[in-house]
Parts: C-alpha cells; sequence; structure tokens
C-alpha cells in the first residue's frame, strides 16, 4: 500500500481516537501532525503523484478541524488561536465574534495580539476601531510577532492612524529582516496551519488587511556590524 495512504489512515485513525478521549494537548498536536500532513497531500499532484483518495483526504480535513476545535473548548490557548486565524483567513463572517473571543482570552500569545489587529481594523467580531488596531499591532510586532512588523510598515508609510513615519516603517522591515536572517520565520509560514489542508498554502496572510503591502517592496538591508 502507498505510504501515503498508511499515513492518511494512520492520522484518520489518531484523530478519532483523540476526539473520543482525549485531552487538550493530544487534540492539539494530533490536529497539527494532520494539518501538516494534508498540506503536503495538497502538492501529490504538483510534484506528480497520484492523489491519495479523495473521501480519505475530506475526513481528514474534518476530523482535523473538529480536534482543533475541541481542544480550543477545552482551554488550549493555541488552539483557540489557530482556530481565530483559520476563522479570519477563511474569511467565516459568521464565526467572527466567535474568533474575537478565542483571540482576546489568549493575549499572552503574540499571534493573538496580531489577529486582534486584524480585527479591530477591519471590525471583525467587534467595533472597527484604527486607534485599538495600532496599538495591537505594536504590542505583537515588539512582541515578536513577524506579521505584524510588516502591518507596521503599512501603518506608519500610509499615516493609517498614526502620522506618516517611512523612518519607523523601515525600521520594522528591518526588524522583520534580522529575524529570518536567523531563521524565525513568520507564524504564518512556520506552522501553515492557516490553510488547515485546503490546498491554498498562503504564505503572506498579513498582506490581505491594511495596506496590501507588495511581494516586490525593496527593503534596504541593515547595516552590518
Amino acid at each position: 500500500m502507498d505510504g501515503r495512504q498508511v499515513d492518511t489512515e494512520s492520522k484518520i485513525a489518531e484523530l478519532e481516537s483523540v476526539l473520543a478521549h482525549g485531552d487538550a494537548h493530544a487534540l492539539y498536536d494530533a490536529s497539527g501532525r494532520a494539518a501538516l500532513a494534508l498540506e503536503f497531500r495538497g502538492v501529490d499532484e504538483m510534484i506528480g503523484l497520484a492523489p491519495v483518495a479523495l473521501e480519505q483526504i475530506e475526513r481528514m480535513r474534518n476530523l482535523t478541524v473538529a480536534a482543533l476545535e475541541r481542544a480550543a473548548q477545552l482551554g488550549h490557548l493555541q488552539a483557540g488561536v489557530d482556530l481565530a486565524n483559520r476563522i479570519y483567513f477563511s474569511r467565516m463572517s459568521e464565526r467572527a465574534t466567535e474568533a474575537f473571543e478565542w483571540a482576546k482570552r489568549a493575549e499572552s500569545i503574540p499571534r493573538a495580539l496580531y489577529l486582534l489587529g486584524l480585527f479591530t481594523y477591519a471590525g471583525f467580531g467587534c467595533e472597527k476601531d484604527v486607534t485599538e488596531s495600532l496599538r495591537y499591532h505594536r504590542m505583537a510586532a515588539e512582541a515578536g510577532e513577524a506579521d505584524a512588523m510588516f502591518e507596521l510598515y503599512v501603518f506608519y508609510v500610509k499615516g493609517v492612524g498614526v502620522s506618516v513615519d517611512k523612518a519607523a516603517a523601515v525600521s520594522w522591515c528591518r526588524v522583520r529582516q534580522k529575524q529570518v536572517a536567523r531563521g524565525r520565520w513568520p507564524t504564518s509560514v512556520a506552522s501553515m496551519r492557516p490553510a488547515m489542508g485546503s490546498n491554498r498554502i498562503r504564505p503572506w496572510p498579513c498582506l490581505g488587511t491594511i495596506g496590501l503591502l507588495p511581494l516586490a517592496v525593496v527593503v534596504p538591508r541593515p547595516h552590518s556590524g
């Protein structure tokens, strides 16, 4: 039997088991492993491999989401953040209030602060408040969330809720650039969890919000030393 098929069946069995009697951490970990497997299955055809049975992939995808949601319900903060992330970037507006609540519960997590910045800017599950959005983005960026650093670039370069300050804009890009140079990729790239096996790897979700920062933006190299 194809190794990918075996792996898919194994992931399904694990998810079914943890959903039946797993704790929050077991649910979250199983969900993460399955989400990664789904990302790989999403590119099989691109590299010339025959796809795994679609009904099995769909079952694994549904169980993956169910495990993540159950982990969040059991109090796993990071699961709640990942769920809020998924709701927002999948544009599930009917669940916007839920997404906002998950992120609010986890303000100790930089990604949650970043999401709250997005939510308050867009009025996603809350009142639109550009000043509050800027505050959340600053806190997230200062805590090391790279996607928030990109958004701060847009705030400052376009003067959104703040005076135009190109020096500050470039400064945040340089901080983010240094993070990547040290191997610290943005959360959205490192985890790949937002797509949740949707066959849509979205490496720069931060571009879909306030400023539509172009991928071609040229960021000056930081001075050596």
